[in-house]
C-alpha cells in the first residue's frame, strides 16, 4: 500500500511539472486584428485602414441622405471611382513602428 502511494505522489509531481513547463513555454500567440476593405474585399491588418464616410442613399437630384463609416485600404482610396463616392476621411492608418 505504501509503495502505491509513493508512486501516485511521484506521478502527481511529474504531471504538475510537465503542466507548468508547457504553460510557461507555449503561451498563446496574440492574433492580429484583421478587417476587410469595403471596395476590393481584401483582408488586411486593422491598423492599415482608412475609415471613410460614405453616403447611405443618393437621391435623384444628386443629394445624399444619411452617412455611414467603413474601412478602406490605401490602394482603393487613391482610385478615381472611390474618390467620387467618399464624402470624407475620418481616421487615417496608424503609423507603422520602425525597427
Amino acid at each position: 500500500m505504501n509503495n502505491k502511494i509513493q508512486k501516485a505522489r511521484k506521478l502527481a509531481f511529474f504531471v504538475k511539472f510537465i503542466y507548468s513547463y508547457d504553460s510557461k513555454r507555449a503561451m498563446a500567440k496574440r492574433e492580429i486584428k484583421q478587417s476587410i476593405c469595403s471596395f476590393c474585399l481584401v483582408q488586411h491588418p486593422h491598423t492599415e485602414f482608412y475609415i471613410v464616410d460614405l453616403p447611405m442613399h443618393r437621391l435623384p437630384n444628386g443629394e445624399t441622405q444619411g452617412i455611414y463609416r467603413t474601412p478602406c485600404c490605401e490602394k482603393c482610396i487613391d482610385k478615381k471611382s472611390t474618390k467620387e463616392k467618399i464624402l470624407g476621411v475620418v481616421e487615417e492608418p496608424k503609423a507603422k513602428k520602425k525597427s
